[in-house]
């Protein structure tokens, strides 16, 4: 069948439509169109129908985008329904034409329009030979068709430059450039201002470790002998981020400081110094989140993959995104290391496994075998991700779509980290976790589209449903005052009949229907009066009326840090201040929960379910203010949230912005009354206190509001502790006694305390050991705050086997600081005395007194309890390696045994009393304490320590002896694993291992000891012990390091405790 062909061709000048008459839609190629060279030959088979040429620039722009975006403008829709759609309309039938194009996008688009589209390859040739010949049927300057073409080139290369988000990592680079070289001059220059202010007020340098919060100090004391510490109090605790406790140190500090005298020019420089120093702190923190911005808009699933800072150090690398895109995996692997790449491979040694993907986060927790492993891995996620970023067709500014491949592909690396670590469930396909990635691009595309066709709908249509409105709004209005008027005329009628019935004399009575239908429906109006009526907001500030509120905290449960928003400006009350994470008004007869689900939509931009919100309590407020009398019905509720502060979308008539922070400050603030905050009432402080601490956002601190003593019966008591027993004195001073915990008015919980005293720790200054032999000396204080770090981190990591920290005591007017913990009753296993108390000096730091008469001394455990207490103990030194936790002072001194007879199983030194233990009996739980001396290292797989803190007896030959040359340190897992060892020994014989010969029961012999422990064979063992046992022992306490047991998870793995 033969019909007739039109050719559309698009040129820089305009559109072209050209026919081609008897055309066969059944063949293939038309030889004599694509072979013939000659206009004369080509236009007896093809011929110009229309030209319809652009009138502008900007015309021929617009029209070129839509091209390519495969659209079709309204001039190209008017211009083929002129030529094309006549003939069809008449006939009736299918239009006997095709109309021939290049692109299939354009001719989709063209088809839905009712034009008959072909795009065949001898369409295609066809048109390549009408491009050929267009200047000349166009009758047109092939000059002018240039300069066309090269204008129109360079208008859609810059739109393109200008939208392209792959063209943005521009910025990026020179952004990730500029933040290392301010890393490094920050660093510098802040060395520069410490070290020179120092020579003032040297004492400030070790209480203030942060460099920003140093160069601010320094700026507003200045010299410190004219510095009005009363006056101006309240700046220095701004200025040290809200700490009281480090404003007070300092002014302590400055009262006896020791630094030498400057003079007022010398004093300028430094404070000009330091102010350089604070700006570029600032625009480091500026430049950071513009980096921020600019990742989320160039390489979204990069970043959510390996974070904003190594994403942008590989497109830097790279040199682009498109060149990162077109690496290969096993390249973006060694990105970086390209030194080490090449010496490796001229010394035909190993090659290097990562190079600046080492600084993610999965590489640190990976363990050393599976570094290589999860480095390859993440470089494969890495590389899908720059190519999904760089090549994909989603626009970027749309962060929800965009973010999901990187927040799946995030989850695969952690699933394939805990198999390589646990050996757990086999982690997903790459293909399922793709398709699942696909449909949830899908969906919210198709969310998109919804949500843009409601908003494009015909603003005549939007007219008509204004008018309706008004109209609607008209006539409600009209009926309202036909209702009043009515009801005014039937109170006036009843107010007449009221005064005729007071007129009339008594004996004669109304009619009873009527009198019984007026008296019944009077009542009814006095007992609704005051009910059910609806007030504005401003009403019911203005005239102090009581309504509901509800408010919202979100919590972040591993930050420790609430959700905090800032009020706007706009707003009529606290503006500009810090405010609760969602608040608001709660509407007539709506529910409480649903109300909180909206206020959060509208706020805050994001959905969550009402039902999944925790009620705290109720609480009643009266608040007062110029022109305002607030009272309300606060319903409080919390949730666990753990999003991403960029995925909010704020209200700006209502929120200024939406920022974390820590519990421990905000409760602070919110105590104080600072005026950057909202004010809240103290019991709405404290139940919310209450309930963030039991859902472990903070670890309570208390303040100390009673100490009472009764002389007569000999109690003692502390807030809600009472009935305290000494059971143990520590080398600084601190005491530790058990006690029980009183609530609503009964002993319910067996407790620990310990008790340091605060100016006792205050003139301690303890060394602190680093790498390479550097020593610096902080004070007792410090000791303490990193122990309460600790036992912070235990708690939240649900170490078993480790004593757990319930709260702490301290208040501004007493001496002493309180460490809560909580234990079911214990007894603390001293390590062996013997019967001749001829070494007890030499084995322990500090001296002891022989035990008295009154205080039953434990000294020998059952032996068939030792496997299991051993059990417990290598299981919870395992898991204190594991989170990066270094003890360097396990010994029975500072082992709990816990349960409800406190020496269950246990042999009594003081036999005589005719006491029995049965012969079996529960296990005690045991339970290690006392963390004053440990350490918590960042990087779990970096367990070098410095120093030779703890006992002697308890620690290896390589503390005193075996330093590396280099570092100056050892490895805290086996320090801990050998003092295991010694632990264990002392529980089947009640001695020590080794045992200095001839040494005296004083401090001095520490030296011999050592010796003794390098040197000497240990104590042999008594037969009775298990051959496992001994077999156990030897590997645990082997002098050398390199044949000795130096993990708690081998250890766990001997036979003898299989």
């Amino acid at each position: 069948m033969s019909i007739d062909l039109y050719l559309l061709l698009e040129t820089a000048s305009g559109y072209a439509l050209f026919v081609r008459d008897q055309y066969d839609e059944l063949g293939n190629i038309d030889e004599g169109v694509v072979q013939t060279d000659s206009l004369k030959d080509f236009m007896s088979l093809v011929k110009l129908r229309a030209f319809l040429p652009f009138t502008s620039a900007e015309v021929a722009l617009s029209n070129i985008n839509a091209i390519v975006a495969g659209e079709c403008t309204d001039e190209l829709r008017d211009f083929l329904s002129m030529h094309l759609t006549t003939q069809s309309k008449k006939k009736k039938k299918a239009a006997a034409y095709k109309l021939g194009v290049a692109d299939p996008k354009l001719g989709d688009s063209l088809n839905e329009l009712g034009f008959q589209v072909t795009y065949s390859q001898s369409v295609r040739d066809m048109l390549r030979a009408c491009r050929q010949h267009v200047a000349k049927m166009v009758k047109m300057d092939e000059s002018d068709l240039d300069k066309a073409r090269c204008g129109l080139g360079h208008a859609y290369s810059r739109n393109k430059m200008q939208f392209d988000p792959n063209r943005q990592d521009k910025p990026i680079i020179n952004a990730i450039a500029i933040l290392d070289g301010l890393d490094k001059n920050i660093n510098t220059f802040a060395m520069r201002v410490r070290e020179w202010y120092s020579w003032h007020f040297p004492e400030m340098a070790k209480i203030v470790t942060d460099n920003e919060v140093f160069a601010k100090l320094a700026c507003l004391i200045r010299l410190k002998d004219d510095f009005d510490w009363d006056d101006r109090m309240s700046e220095v605790v701004e200025a040290c981020g809200g700490d009281e406790e480090t404003a007070k140190e300092l002014e302590k500090a400055c009262r006896t400081s020791m630094g030498q005298d400057i003079v007022e020019m010398d004093m300028a420089n430094i404070e000009h110094f330091a102010k350089q120093v604070i700006s570029l702190s600032e625009m480091r923190r500026n430049l950071t989140d513009y980096l921020h911005g600019k990742m989320d808009v160039v390489a979204p699933n990069l970043a959510t993959l390996i974070g904003d800072t190594v994403g942008a150090r590989l497109i830097s690398h790279a040199g682009s995104l498109t060149n990162l895109a077109k690496y290969p995996a096993s390249t973006v692997q060694i990105l970086g290391a390209e030194k080490a790449l090449f010496r490796a491979l001229k010394t035909k040694g190993n090659t290097p496994k990562y190079g600046l993907i080492y600084n993610s986060s999965f590489i640190g927790k990976a363990n050393q075998k599976n570094k290589g492993r999860i480095s390859r891995y993440l470089a494969n996620k890495c590389s899908l991700a720059s190519r999904i970023d760089c090549f994909s067709d989603q626009p970027a500014g749309t962060t929800e779509t965009c973010t999901v491949f990187g927040e799946k592909m995030r989850d695969q690396v952690e699933e394939r980290l805990r198999y390589l670590t646990t050996e757990g469930v086999k982690p997903k396909r790459n293909v399922d976790v793709m398709r699942e990635a696909m449909k949830e691009v899908e969906e919210i595309q198709e969310n998109q589209k919804e949500a843009a066709a409601t908003e494009e709908a015909p603003a005549e249509e939007e007219e008509e449903e204004e008018e309706e409105v008004v109209e609607k709004k008209k006539a409600k209005k009209e009926k309202k005052e036909k209702k009043a008027k009515k009801e005014k005329k039937r109170k006036h009628a009843e107010v007449e009949e009221e005064a005729e019935q007071e007129v009339e004399p008594e004996g004669e009575e109304a009619p009873k229907k009527k009198h019984k239908h007026k008296k019944s429906k009077k009542h009814s109006e006095d007992v609704c009066r005051g009910t059910g009526l609806l007030r504005s907001r401003a009403e019911c500030h203005s005239k102090g009326l009581w309504h509901r509120s509800v408010h919202v905290w979100f919590y972040h449960p591993e930050k420790r840090a609430v959700l905090l928003q800032r009020r706007s400006f706009l707003k009529e009350t606290n503006p500009g201040r810090w405010d609760v994470s969602v608040g608001g008004h709660v509407d007539s007869n709506d529910d409480v929960l649903e109300s909180a689900g909206r206020e959060v939509r509208e706020e805050l931009g994001f959905s969550i379910d009402p039902s999944a919100l925790e009620e705290v309590g109720i609480v009643a407020t009266e608040a007062r203010g110029p022109g305002y009398t607030d009272r309300e019905l606060k319903h409080v509720a919390i949730h666990p949230w753990r999003g991403r502060l960029e995925n909010l979308h704020l209200d700006p008539s209502e929120v200024l912005e939406a920022d974390w922070m820590p519990w421990a400050k905000v409760h602070r603030s919110l105590v104080r009354g600072d005026a950057e905050f909202v004010r809240f009432d103290r019991v709405y402080v404290d139940l919310l206190n209450h309930v963030l601490v039991q859902k472990g956002v903070e670890v309570k601190r208390s303040r100390i509001w009673l100490v009472k003593k009764n002389r007569e019966a000999g109690s003692k008591r502390i807030n809600n502790y009472r009935g305290f027993r000494k059971i143990h004195t520590g080398i600084y001073g601190q005491k530790v006694k058990t006690c029980f915990l009183v609530e609503r008015g009964r002993c319910t919980r067996r407790m620990v305390i310990k008790q340091y005293s605060k100016a006792t720790m205050a003139r301690q200054r303890l060394p602190v050991y680093g790498k390479g032999g550097s020593v610096s000396l902080v004070s007792g204080t410090s000791l303490i705050e990193d122990e309460i770090r600790i036992l912070e981190k235990l708690k939240e990591e649900k170490v078993p086997h480790v004593i757990s920290l319930h709260e702490v005591l301290s208040s501004p007017s007493e001496d002493r600081i309180i460490l809560a913990f909580e234990c079911g009753g214990c007894q603390i296993m001293q390590y062996a005395y013997g019967r001749p108390f001829d070494y007890v000096a030499t084995t322990s730091s500090q001296s002891r007194d022989a035990p008295s008469q009154s205080t039953p001394m434990v000294y020998d455990i059952d032996k068939s309890l030792a496997p299991q207490l051993l059990r417990q103990l290598l299981i919870g030194v395992a898991r204190l390696h594991a989170v990066g936790v270094v003890h360097k002072d396990i010994k029975p001194d500072n082992i709990l045994l816990r349960g409800d007879d406190w020496s269950w199983g246990l042999r009594d030194a003081d036999e005589e009393e005719g006491r029995t233990r049965p012969s079996s009996g529960p296990i005690p739980n045991l339970a290690l304490c006392d963390f004053n001396t440990a350490v918590l290292k960042d990087d779990p797989t970096d367990m070098e320590i410095y120093d030779a803190l703890g006992t002697t007896a308890f620690s290896p030959p390589e503390v005193f002896f075996g330093k590396d040359p280099v570092t100056g340190g050892v490895c805290g897992k086996a320090r801990d694993v050998w003092s295991v060892g010694v632990t264990f020994f002392t529980m089947l014989t009640g001695k020590l291992p080794w045992r200095p010969t001839g040494a005296e029961a004083s401090p001095s012999s520490n030296l011999t000891l050592q010796l003794s422990i390098l040197n000497d064979p240990q104590i042999k063992l008594p037969e009775s012990v298990p051959r496992d046992a001994q077999d156990l022992l030897s590997d645990l306490l082997e002098k050398d390091p390199r044949h000795r047991i130096t993990s708690a998870d081998d250890a766990l793995s001997h036979q003898f405790l299989a």
